[in-house]
């Protein structure tokens, strides 16, 4: 009862505060100069990533969502090979009446996309990601049929199967096209 008033207070907080700084560096001289340069930077970088390296917290996390089912049964897309999940946030309650939810895409060729805030920002593997790849292995269990997806190791591994993956998308769309279409 105190927990989560806390964390939405902290976040409007955050938000108010980064409101007033931009506004008192747009008033001053070459201040708006600077906050487009900010954003067109921002732009300008390279799109996340998924790969996979250890991480106890983020590990942790999937699993309490996966326990507390929050994550919902995939659907597959036969022409692009992946998987679609929808995940609530981890913050998500029985009584929330409109929940976070967040779209998760796995592709077969080991690709895997979330539109949540950490994957966004910094990608990764997410607490969200690595939800759904519990349950795909969970389901697997039941469905052998079911292919197993393993992510990349690294940053510039998944970096390069995501330049695969775009020269040969020209005739099959890829999970990221995919995630793009269904946001």
């Amino acid at each position: 009862l105190k927990i989560l008033p806390s964390i939405f207070e902290f976040c409007a907080l955050e938000e108010e505060e980064e409101a007033r700084w931009e506004a008192q560096l747009s008033r001053l001289p070459g201040g708006d100069a600077l906050l487009k340069a900010m954003e067109q930077r921002k732009a300008a970088d390279l799109p996340p990533v998924a790969y996979l390296v250890a991480d106890v917290r983020r590990d942790a996390a999937a699993t309490n969502i996966l326990q507390n089912k929050q994550v919902g049964s995939p659907e597959f897309e036969e022409k692009t090979r992946t998987f679609h999940f929808s995940c609530y946030s981890s913050l998500a309650t029985p009584s929330n009446p409109h929940p976070v939810t967040y779209q998760v895409c796995l592709g077969v060729r080991g690709t895997a996309l979330c539109n949540c805030p950490d994957f966004c920002n910094r990608g990764g593997a997410c607490k969200h990601i690595r939800a759904a790849l519990l349950y795909l292995n969970a389901l697997r269990q039941q469905v052998p049929t079911i292919p197993l997806i393993t992510l990349p190791g690294s940053e510039v591994e998944a970096r390069g199967k995501q330049l695969l993956d775009s020269e040969h998308s020209s005739d099959v769309q890829s999970p990221t096209h995919a995630m793009a279409r269904a946001a």
